[in-house]
């Protein structure tokens, strides 16, 4: 799981609000060469000051992956110690690049208005590659490199290739 966060300006106030993006990998396929990804948008009271706007003229937004979420007519209470406000989650499905890898823009904003005022970021999260399936083999009578990955307790290993070569196994590790 990865974060990323700012701290609201709160004008005039001495209140420690911050607007926090969590992003974590659900699942990837191999197959389909994509990530799911979930995401949670939340803003966190970290020293109590008791701001709220009750009216709804606050807004957000965040992106992950391309996929932006934005709401309008928010509004926001922190009157009791230590308050996390859930404001979006979700889920999304990216499509690596041709290679396995991918990075991708993630970001949010929040405007609170007074006496909140507006946090925002943005930056990119690089993905765990995507094993792609790079096996040749005897080419013009040559042993060429190979990977083979599987998937080990939810993590990539790379296998050892054999191929059948005059009705014996050969490991194809380039001798």
């Amino acid at each position: 799981m990865s974060a990323w966060e700012a701290e609201f300006s709160t004008p005039g106030t001495s209140a420690r609000i911050w607007l926090v993006l969590e992003v974590s990998l659900s699942s990837q396929s191999v197959a389909a060469n994509t990530s799911t990804l979930n995401w949670w948008l939340r803003m966190e009271e970290r020293t109590n000051a008791s701001p709220y706007n009750l009216s709804p003229t606050s807004s957000a937004s965040a992106t992950v992956g391309g996929v932006v979420y934005s709401s309008g007519g928010l509004t926001y209470d922190f009157r009791a110690p230590n308050v996390t406000i859930q404001v979006a989650s979700g889920s999304t499905t990216v499509s690596h690049n041709a290679d396995g890898t991918l990075t991708i823009p993630v970001g949010a904003a929040y405007s609170g208005g007074s006496p909140l005022g507006d946090a925002s970021f943005s930056s990119t999260f690089t993905l765990p590659a995507i094993p792609r399936n790079r096996m040749r083999v005897g080419v013009d009578g040559v042993w060429k490199t190979a990977e083979v990955y599987v998937g080990v307790n939810g993590a990539w290993r790379m296998a050892q290739p054999y191929a059948g070569v005059s009705g014996a196994w050969k490991l194809n590790n380039n001798s």
